[in-house]
């Protein structure tokens, strides 16, 4: 079974998780019978260097040119199966594309298409504009990061005044963020969008999401959703034993100048933990030039093939997320290192950290509380310890590449698991949604 995977900006080494869900899927994928091949246009916005391989990602990949006057629903479209049709798939995956996405798998609607959802894609207007409005001014307003209830597809003018009303300006200038560009490319500000978004999604032999509550959102969808999530390489990120200087050491690692992160309650936090005298040390990963200081050791960005040796020089990782992350791969390499994990009580994070079990968790942006988290873990080393062995084991039992592929990918682009509810065939077995629980 030959699978086309069609992406806008897969790159490697990666700067986010999605791209690295991605190649770790399409690492696995031939040994259960599906040869994937990923085809992307070759071109850099936003920083984003969309086909650029610096490193070679091990996974067969076809670039093709794109001028920038062809980032649009017709010409894009166009380009994508122009280059995926010489390839002769069988089947057809989109992943990392925003409100392009239904005009190009219309254009393969004689073979199975999935569309895989990393964020909330197609589905909200106000968290998909949150890496550029006023986050704190949302936050205020939404202090536990709940979802509305609403969606793009279901109720679309609401949905458009208030995405309107977050973006903003990110919607004028010379230069648009990715979301906003593509919501004047792909004409979403249009009347006719949201049906036609829909009427598109029910084409789909399936939709590929990473958390029960993203499927909540496309309840209204009449084809299988299915709950999938990310994984990590247990091989990669392993336990080390660090000599012990009498510092703890606590990281906050990511993509930091996007705001939603959550890098100034972290700030706050070691404020606190510092004002009660405690011995620690808050080190971030910031990409921008931010120099150290007593409050923050600030290591700089840290490249994928080093990331596993970071983990390794730390005791703590903390995940203070103020908005629903889908997922937040940074909580599993975490625990896959054997370190306990302090996560915002929002989003992914709810599912892969084990409160009391491998981590604590805290209210979202509550920098007290947070700092109460931790102090907890540096007076109790021991506790460190055994939440450190059962998040590792949380890891490689629930969550390790090989598992989640086998366990779900696989089987779903198979036609193995199609039912309506994400289960097998009427004979097969339930799927197992024991891990969000």
């Amino acid at each position: 079974m030959k699978l086309a995977v069609l992406d806008q900006s897969f790159h490697w080494p990666p700067t986010g998780g999605s791209w690295v869900d991605l190649r770790e899927t399409a690492l696995r994928l031939p040994g259960h019978g599906i040869e994937p091949k990923i085809f992307v246009p070759g071109w850099e916005r936003h920083n984003i260097p969309g086909g650029r391989m610096d490193v070679n990602p091990g996974v067969p990949y076809e670039i093709f040119p794109i001028r920038r006057k062809d980032h649009n629903f017709y010409s894009l479209a166009k380009l994508f199966k122009q280059h995926v049709t010489a390839w002769n798939p069988d089947a057809v995956m989109i992943t990392n594309t925003f409100y392009l996405a239904p005009y190009i798998f219309r254009q393969f609607q004689n073979l199975p298409v999935y569309l895989r959802i990393y964020a909330h894609e197609l589905i909200c207007l106000n968290y998909m504009s949150l890496n550029t409005c006023d986050v704190f001014k949302w936050y205020q307003q939404n202090p536990y990061g709940e979802l509305c209830g609403n969606n793009n597809l279901d109720t679309p003018f609401r949905c458009w005044r208030c995405g309107l009303r977050r973006m903003g300006g990110t919607l004028i200038g010379p230069r648009l963020n990715p979301v906003a560009e593509e919501y004047w490319t792909g004409l979403a500000w249009t009347p006719f969008y949201s049906g036609y978004v829909r009427k598109s999604l029910n084409m789909l032999k399936g939709i590929i999401v990473y958390n029960p509550f993203i499927k909540d959102l496309l309840k209204s969808v009449q084809c299988p959703v299915h709950v999938v999530p990310g994984g990590i390489d247990t091989s990669r990120f392993t336990p080390s034993p660090r000599l012990d200087d009498g510092i703890v050491r606590i990281l906050l690692p990511g993509r930091l100048d996007d705001q939603r992160k959550g890098l100034q309650s972290f700030k706050e936090c070691i404020q606190i933990l510092k004002s009660r005298n405690l011995p620690v040390e808050g080190w971030i990963t910031d990409v921008r030039t931010v120099e150290s200081d007593e409050l923050l050791h600030n290591t700089g960005w840290i490249p994928w093939n080093k990331l596993p040796g970071l983990y390794q020089s730390v005791d703590i990782v903390v995940c203070p997320s103020i908005w629903p992350e889908p997922f937040g791969m940074t909580a599993l390499e975490g625990m896959a290192s054997g370190l306990p994990v302090v996560a915002s009580r929002i989003g992914g994070f709810q599912f892969t950290v084990v409160n009391n079990v491998t981590g604590l968790h805290f209210s979202p942006g509550n920098a007290l509380e947070m700092a109460d988290c931790i102090e907890t873990l540096v007076k109790n080393p021991q506790m460190r310890h055994t939440m450190g062995i059962a998040g590792r084991e949380r890891a490689e039992s629930h969550f390790d590449w090989d598992t989640v592929v086998e366990r779900h990918t696989a089987g779903i682009l198979k036609g193995e698991k199609e039912g309506p509810n994400g289960r097998k065939g009427e004979q097969g077995k339930r799927r197992d949604f024991s891990i969000f629980l």
